[in-house]
């Protein structure tokens, strides 16, 4: 905020006769004649007020083409990779099987094989096709089919995968939506997220990846796909290279699993997040919206409680959930046992803005001033499954939470997509309805 300054006036009061004691009037005293000016002393100006000059726009690279991701994977002081096809360091091969790279303080080494590299290393798979590594811990059985690259990042080596935006995007579907889908909410899902992943390319092209494979983070990620459904493979080719833009920059297009019934405004849950220049406040391209379609998607697919659902727990058991993942992020939370919770605000979509948690404690008790996003996502956002509360009671030392939705409510509405393509609305009708300020541009 600009700071003020305050401006001072200076008044001259004229000198008048007035009245003297016992109802005589008293000569005025004659006013001496004004200095000349070069004598007359001089008053400094009054300040300007100051001006913080407006914030300027970061430099982007321009994208024109389909851009090379680097996705975060995951991270730790030691990770095992399994290499299912060879891969070549600069000019040297290595053969497929499992390799294990730590951090050390030499930088990324593969101690078995002699590698070592200061910053990063990147292991290519050029000219092939199929799932090229995976890794332990982290993915499980999840395998993966760009280049592998390792960079140091304090402590840890992150593992990082590295691949074109469309050959990102199947893993992606797939985990968001579900490759079987109708294809036109498989299009409109396609265009959303790779609207999304370009937005986080260019405002993080600097840095050590572009997005992460976390759907708490940005996106849920099923990695290589070996054999795409047909709907998905379609949904892609039709809409390659599709991006919603605002502003002339791609739209960071959030969506969500379901509405309950209205979606909620960027600005109720992400009102710092600008676009990559970071200046440029999306907002426009993303109000809250009537979403009939939500309960009948929700119908349909048989998921009756991403559109209503309610969940009981006891206070103390939810105390120690949300102590247990705030020291997860590094946080210490004074927090007893819960006993209630007020909604202390709505927005307008009728989500909770904020709430204040009321809780036991050594002293007696306090009273926890708590964003409901945040609380959510400390709670457990599968089980707190939005923030649109319809009831909150307690009674013996159990909390029971109703309310409408699953997700933060943002942009499109997975569920009411799928309800939407069965209606036979296009894609474009779909993205129109959740991102309305928003306009379709082909990029590559």
């Amino acid at each position: 905020m600009p700071l003020l300054a305050l401006l001072g006036a200076i008044a001259l009061a004229a000198c008048q006769t007035r009245p003297g004691r016992g109802g005589a009037t008293q000569a005025a005293t004659p006013l001496p004649a004004p200095a000349p000016a070069s004598q007359r002393p001089q008053v400094p100006a009054a300040p300007s007020p100051a001006v913080t000059p407006a914030p300027q726009p970061r430099q982007l690279p321009p994208l024109v083409a389909e851009p090379r991701l680097d996705v975060l994977l995951g991270r730790g002081e030691r990770a095992y990779i399994t290499l299912h096809q060879s891969a070549m360091l600069d000019d040297r091969r290595l053969a497929p099987g499992r390799i294990l790279v730590e951090r050390r303080p030499e930088g990324v080494v593969v101690a078995a094989l002699g590698l070592r590299r200061a910053n990063e290393m990147h292991l290519r798979f050029s000219g092939v096709s199929g799932a090229t590594f995976s890794f332990d811990p982290g993915s499980g059985d999840t395998r993966y089919g760009g280049d592998v690259v390792f960079k140091v990042l304090g402590n840890h080596v992150v593992v990082i995968e590295r691949l074109g935006l469309e050959d990102f995007l199947p893993g992606v579907l797939v985990k968001e939506m579900g490759a079987s889908w109708p294809l036109e909410a498989l299009k409109a899902q396609a265009v959303a997220a790779r609207s999304y992943i370009a937005s986080q390319y260019l405002r993080r092209h600097d840095q050590l990846w572009h997005v992460a494979a976390a759907e708490r983070v940005d996106l849920a990620y099923a990695g290589y796909i070996a054999n795409p459904h047909s709907h998905l493979r379609t949904a892609l080719q039709q809409t390659r290279g599709d991006l919603l833009l605002f502003g002339g920059l791609p739209l960071t297009a959030w969506f969500h699993s379901c509405s309950g019934g209205r979606t909620a405004a960027k600005a109720e849950v992400f009102p710092e997040r600008m676009a990559a220049d970071g200046v440029t406040d999306p907002a426009p391209a993303m109000p809250s919206v009537e979403d009939p379609w939500a309960e009948a998607g929700a119908r349909g697919l048989n998921r009756p409680t991403v559109y209503r659902w309610e969940w009981r727990v006891a206070g103390d058991a939810l105390s120690w959930r949300i102590r247990q993942q705030a020291a997860a992020e590094g946080l210490s939370l004074d927090l007893g046992p819960i006993t209630r919770i007020e909604v202390l605000s709505r927005h307008g979509s009728g989500r909770a803005g904020q709430l204040a948690v009321h809780h036991r404690g050594a002293e007696g008790g306090g009273r926890w001033l708590v964003d409901a996003g945040r609380f959510r996502l400390l709670a457990g956002s599968h089980q707190l499954r939005s923030t649109w509360f319809t009831e909150l009671s307690s009674r013996g030392g159990e909390l029971y939470f109703a309310g409408r939705g699953f997700g933060h409510g943002v942009g499109m509405s997975q569920i009411s997509a799928w309800a939407m393509a069965q209606e036979g609305l296009l894609a474009g009708q779909i993205l129109r309805h959740f991102y309305p300020g928003a306009t379709l541009v082909r990029r590559w």
